[in-house]
């Protein structure tokens, strides 16, 4: 796995952690727990990727994808958790 990759999980972490801040106010933990959460999927989809054999360069938007996917499924997990708490 190349350091590129690795970026590239974070950023996408990154992006969708301040996304779902930005448009789902309530329900959180505030914008720290979202950008962790969005790391903490980017990098279970890239564990994904890596389990699915998902060339890195000749598939760059399967991987953002699947690391998108898991970055926002675990943030809407944790709001819906949160709401029913």
């Amino acid at each position: 796995m190349s350091p590129g990759v690795l970026v590239t999980w974070a950023v996408v972490g990154l992006i969708t952690g301040c996304l779902a801040h930005l448009i789902v106010r309530s329900g959180g933990y505030g914008p720290t727990a979202d950008v962790l959460l969005g790391l903490a999927g980017s990098a279970a989809g890239g564990a994904i990727c890596q389990a699915l054999e998902i060339p890195q360069e000749a598939e760059r938007f399967a991987m953002v994808a699947v690391v998108f996917a898991g970055a926002s499924s675990l943030i809407a997990a944790q709001r819906m958790w949160c709401r029913g708490a």
